[in-house]
């Protein structure tokens, strides 16, 4: 892992150039979705199409992706189960909070959100669909796309989704959470950034430079 420094450089660099340099980018469609969430909204409709959007503004609507088939409204279950107050101290959480969560909040949601029904059964919930769900929602992991997991092999981290691993992952940003917490605190100065989007700033970034990423073009 980079040095604190160099990990919070990292991420404010990537903040003002791919991010704060264009207020219509497709990743604004992430705040749009987050902040929505986190007003608690009573509008499930309207809670399903942000998240339907901010979903395909992020690439899950592409391909033979079966979320495609239906209308906004197949978020609406999904919405409904993570606005509950149960899910509130997994809201922008920090890494302490999610570590010591991890067992009793955490990645039982993670499960729940897999196996409990919220999505017709031709939809598979991947671990890319389950954690961008969660990003947009709750700020409580990051997306395991194929960017995130680049960004991660190229730390020599495990870039496979399983509780093991996960709970490893979380614990190794904690131990260089002074990197993560000190660019939060810069970007929060204009936009309201969980610590776990942060994070997932970082190794996306880092995997967008990857050479593996670039021969997968």
């Amino acid at each position: 892992m980079d040095s604190p420094q160099q990990i919070t450089d990292r991420i404010t660099t990537f903040f003002a150039r791919e991010i704060a340099s264009d207020a219509r980018n497709s990743y604004h469609s992430w705040e749009h979705c987050y902040n929505f969430f986190a007003t608690r909204p009573t509008n499930l409709d309207l809670a399903s199409l942000h998240l339907g959007f901010y979903l395909a503004s992020w690439g899950m609507y592409r391909g033979s992706a079966a979320i495609r088939n239906f209308d906004y409204l197949i978020h609406r279950p999904a919405a409904e189960e993570l606005l509950k107050p149960d899910y509130d101290p997994l809201r922008g959480a920090s890494l302490d909070e999610l570590v010591s969560r991890f067992d009793t909040g955490l990645w039982p949601l993670i499960e729940k959100i897999r196996k409990q029904g919220l999505y017709p059964k031709s939809v598979t919930m991947t671990d890319t669909l389950v954690t961008k769900i969660l990003m947009g929602t709750l700020g409580c992991a990051p997306a395991y796309d194929r960017f995130f997991k680049a960004g991660l092999e190229e730390k020599g981290l495990n870039s496979s989704f399983s509780r093991k691993n996960f709970e490893a992952f979380l614990r190794n940003c904690q131990q260089n959470q002074q990197g993560f917490t000190d660019a939060q605190g810069q970007i929060q100065q204009t936009s309201n950034y969980p610590v776990m989007r942060v994070v997932d700033m970082y190794f996306h970034g880092i995997g967008l430079e990857s050479p593996w990423i670039a021969d997968d073009e």
